[in-house]
């Protein structure tokens, strides 16, 4: 049995992306080597065995805090969005992030950070994304991003909202399309509170 080498206990920010019969992961660690410092861990999750086996990626711009990466899947290929500003596209390569494409922002992302891995919705990639108002305390804001992978650019960008406002920190974790119609976000409120809803995607 090996030391786990982590601060704290367990894995922040846990995403889980469907991947043919895979289930991939991201979560935020950091290690005893360098507490300050939060990484990118990338790899599997076993459902039967409830286990997480994955690698600590190392950050490209070698700063001190990596959280948001997106991961998506086009033409077969598991790819990640690193940033929004610019969208910054590539693929996690054993420990390495290997980036092959930016794309132009658009001025409605210029602050944005992911939020979501992609999810298609019949012919579109969607991701969910957050901005941050630095008031005391901090308020989040969402909205919801298509993006054209082929083409390299964004399509189009929802208004910012927010989910209840009763809570100034939101998190949305995962977005899916459960049905035809309906999109459905799980979030987080005040970094607890799991909760989901449902909108119509003509709504959006």
């Amino acid at each position: 049995m090996t030391e786990d080498t982590r601060c704290f206990g367990g894995r922040q920010d846990i995403r889980v992306f469907a991947h043919g019969d895979e289930l991939l992961y991201t979560a935020t660690v950091c290690t005893r080597a360098d507490p300050k410092r939060l990484c990118i861990e990338y790899g599997k999750y076993d459902m039967e065995a409830h286990t997480l086996t994955g690698t600590v990626i190392a950050s490209p711009q070698d700063a001190e805090c990596e959280k948001n990466w997106c991961l998506f899947e086009h033409e077969g290929r598991v790819q990640c969005i690193y940033g929004w500003a610019p969208v910054v596209v590539g693929e996690i390569k054993g420990d390495r992030f290997a980036e092959t494409a930016r794309w132009d922002t658009p001025a409605d992302l210029r602050v944005a950070r992911g939020s979501t891995h992609g999810a298609w919705y019949e012919d579109e990639l969607w991701f969910g994304v957050h901005m941050v108002s630095y008031e005391d305390p901090r308020v989040y804001f969402h909205a919801l991003a298509v993006v054209d992978p082929a083409r390299r650019k964004v399509r189009r960008v929802t208004y910012p909202f927010r989910l209840e406002g009763e809570h100034p920190i939101e998190y949305v974790g995962s977005l899916d399309f459960p049905r035809p119609g309906t999109a459905r976000l799980a979030y987080s409120a005040a970094d607890a509170r799991p909760r989901w809803l449902e909108v119509p995607v003509a709504a959006l």
